[in-house]
């Protein structure tokens, strides 16, 4: 199954959604992800040393709203999206974590207001073994600094071929409008030395990697590592489509944008991917040889990398779109909950 079929099928689970970073009442910092959907939610907390998971289903988060707001009536989709909510919003002050039962259940309360009431959930949370901090943590940052070592490299040669370009500009004479637009040449090691000098570089390493997830960017990356890596998984064992918690919204985003896109072989990565018929240079059945010039095989060698490179620019253009997609449906999400409100 190609990646692009696969997409339309998956089903977003636990593990692609990317951490939040969660400051308490009393200062002290959690890490949660978490997925909500239509009658049940997962949520997922750590502080680095331990792990705390909780999956519920609508009649206990019903039961549990009785007793923790016994004025409080409202149906299943309103109380999630007040749940998550009081996980998101700034303006929820009100959050604190104590452990019960030597530590094997943490309990995340959050206190906020519903139509003016105040409104007051418990996540119950059970502590999770190593195996899930591995598939949640330990992978995707290291797979994040992979990824983001390798686009690094790539800046830094694009640096080198942008200042050769520039000096070819000054050979001819050309002079920029401006003296504060000039540059130097980019150099690789300087900029390191530079980098390591720096004090937000120190304010990092003391961070411990706590604003990791702080910024969009960040975020966005965690999302797309672990689906791509749902993705190699799903077709290394059963070569189908497969996935976790249920979701209805992706199918149809993945499905609106790629129905104009001709279809081609599976594969583990874009670059992997097998090119279409019609970008391979192959001559046609029907044309005789003795008319129709030969070519080198370097001629033969540069079209195809021409047609590699445009092919591989159109997938790109691809995982954009559906990135722009993804984010917007995402915003539209959150004005629907705030209208709620």
């Amino acid at each position: 199954m190609s990646e692009i079929e696969w997409r339309r099928c998956w089903k977003p689970d636990l593990l692609s959604r990317p951490w939040i970073k969660m400051t308490l009442a009393d200062g002290c910092t959690y890490l949660v992800k978490y997925l909500f959907r239509d009658r049940c939610y997962e949520v997922l907390l750590t502080d680095l040393t331990s792990s705390w998971l909780e999956t519920i289903s609508d009649c206990e988060i019903i039961n549990r709203s009785k007793t923790l707001n016994p004025s409080v009536d409202a149906p299943i989709g309103r109380l999630l999206s007040q749940i998550e909510a009081g996980l998101t919003d700034e303006d929820v002050k009100q959050r604190s974590v104590a452990s019960e039962d030597d530590d094997e259940v943490a309990v995340l309360t959050v206190e906020s207001q519903l139509a003016g009431f105040p409104f007051i959930w418990k996540f119950r949370a059970t502590k999770t073994d190593q195996s899930i901090m591995v598939n949640h943590m330990t992978i995707p940052l290291l797979s994040m600094v992979s990824e983001l070592t390798r686009r690094q490299n790539e800046l830094y040669k694009l640096l080198t071929d942008k200042d050769r370009e520039i000096n070819d500009y000054r050979l001819q004479g050309v002079k920029p409008t401006r003296k504060n637009v000039k540059t130097c040449e980019f150099d690789c090691t300087v900029f390191d030395s530079k980098m390591l000098a720096s004090k937000e570089f120190e304010d990092e390493v003391a961070a411990l990697g706590a604003n990791t997830f702080q910024t969009e960017h960040g975020r966005k990356l965690y999302s797309q590592i672990m689906t791509k890596y749902s993705y190699l998984t799903s077709n290394n064992t059963t070569g189908t489509a497969t996935g976790g918690v249920g979701g209805e919204e992706d199918g149809s985003l993945f499905g609106e944008i790629t129905d104009d896109i001709p279809e081609t072989s599976g594969g583990p990565s874009w670059g992997n991917t097998r090119l279409p018929a019609s970008l391979v240079n192959k001559p046609s059945p029907n044309t005789s040889p003795a008319k129709s010039p030969q070519k080198s095989a370097a001629t033969i060698d540069h079209e195809q990398s021409q047609s590699t490179a445009a092919e591989l620019l159109r997938r790109q253009e691809l995982d954009r779109k559906l990135i722009l997609a993804e984010a917007k449906k995402e915003e539209k999400a959150k004005k629907k909950r705030k209208l709620k409100l």
